[in-house]
């Protein structure tokens, strides 16, 4: 069944536009259009729709009002929002009911760049239910305030590192997880780190962005105490393999880029446990965790990498990273200089713990002598040991 998506808007030149757009990239979903939000419930009220892109600022029922209402009564929609320069507040008011933000004027390629993914790592799920309890918010929680504000940062003209400590330093939990990691084994800072100025600086603002993306999850699910252990072993398990897999990437490519997102991907790549965790919570069934990937499949309608990917997803995340998740336990190519994403971090959840016995790593090692030399650079890189559990 093909995808059905609404685009609210009460300005009928930038709907015109859409229309334009839409048939000049021939996309091939159905598109309807309102002018405001009442238009748009009455829409809903008696047709199908999978996704729905308002704009923020409207009168009558702003774009907020409207998609909290979706959110409530129609939670297997996506719900994107368009938002100008000036509409920050009206942003902020709105952001736990929006899954991505888009800039106007709307640029078409961008929406559909962003919007593809989503539909497409939807039919993976086959259960309904799981996937309205992650689009409402009640499994996993909505994108903070914090994270808006440091990508509004990120997006400015002049990107002002103390606007950006600033910004963190409102979060004391977010703050000791930061100087927590960058004074970790995990960096090897020559000196320690007293200070959030100096942390930002070592970590760079994308990945601090992931660690907001996982803390928030972390800390949602981490209320209940029953589950804590498997949650802080998580933690540590997925910061050893976000290590690992930046060396991977250094090590094969040598493109920081890359090597930045193979980092985010290997903090990012398992949260699809921590869903997996808070679906059966939600059942009672929290004893069953953790299990396999069949089991996940039937009971929730998904696996842990299908689960953690749609997330990052429907946040928007870039598609390398969402593809590092998804396919984490897909055995990668491994070339001299075209280490993808994936396949770092594949091989780097595979080498945390030293698992030698790891049919993907052994096919790797037989296949590649490039990761023979990985392993020993890993053993032998000088302080790298207590880094990644790798041991001469």
């Amino acid at each position: 069944m093909e995808p059905k998506i609404i685009f609210v808007d009460d300005e009928i030149n930038v709907l015109n536009g859409l229309k334009r757009s839409l048939y000049a990239s021939q996309f091939k979903w159905k598109a309807s259009f309102a002018q405001s939000g009442k238009e748009a419930l009455d829409f809903l009220k008696s047709e199908r729709c999978d996704i729905i892109i308002s704009d923020i600022k409207m009168p009558g029922m702003d774009g907020g009002e409207l998609l909290k209402i979706v959110k409530k009564n129609y939670p297997h929609i996506v719900r994107f929002a368009l938002s100008g320069f000036n509409e920050e507040e009206l942003t902020i008011q709105s952001s736990n009911t929006v899954h991505q933000y888009f800039a106007k004027p709307c640029n078409w390629n961008l929406l559909r760049e962003k919007i593809e993914p989503v539909m497409i790592l939807r039919e993976l799920i086959v259960n309904n239910e799981t996937i309205e309890l992650i689009n409402s918010g009640e499994v996993v929680p909505a994108l903070p305030e914090i994270y808006y504000k440091l990508e509004k940062e990120l997006n400015s003209e002049d990107i002002s590192i103390h606007r950006i400590v600033n910004i963190i330093s409102k979060d004391m939990a977010l703050t000791a997880k930061i100087l927590q990691l960058s004074n970790s084994a995990y960096f090897g800072a020559v000196t320690q780190i007293t200070n959030l100025h100096q942390a930002v600086t070592m970590l760079g603002i994308n990945i601090i962005k992931s660690l907001v993306l996982y803390i928030n999850v972390f800390n949602f699910v981490n209320k209940n105490e029953r589950i804590k252990n498997y949650i802080e072993e998580l933690w540590n398990h997925s910061i050893m393999v976000a290590s690992l897999s930046k060396q991977i990437m250094e090590f094969f490519t040598k493109d920081r880029l890359k090597s930045e997102r193979a980092y985010i991907a290997g903090i990012l790549h398992d949260l699809g446990k921590i869903i997996q965790l808070s679906l059966l919570l939600r059942m009672g069934k929290e004893n069953m965790y953790p299990m396999e990937d069949k089991e996940s499949k039937e009971l929730i309608g998904a696996n842990h990498c299908e689960l953690g990917a749609y997330l990052l997803s429907l946040w928007g995340l870039p598609k390398e990273i969402v593809d590092g998740v998804l396919l984490h336990h897909t055995a990668p190519v491994i070339e001299s200089s075209n280490m993808s994403v994936h396949g770092a971090v594949q091989l780097a959840n595979s080498l945390a713990g030293l698992k030698y016995e790891d049919p993907y790593v052994l096919d790797a090692m037989n296949s590649n002598e490039l990761v023979w030399e990985l392993i020993e650079s890993l053993k032998n890189g000088g302080g790298k040991d207590e880094n990644t559990g790798l041991t001469g």
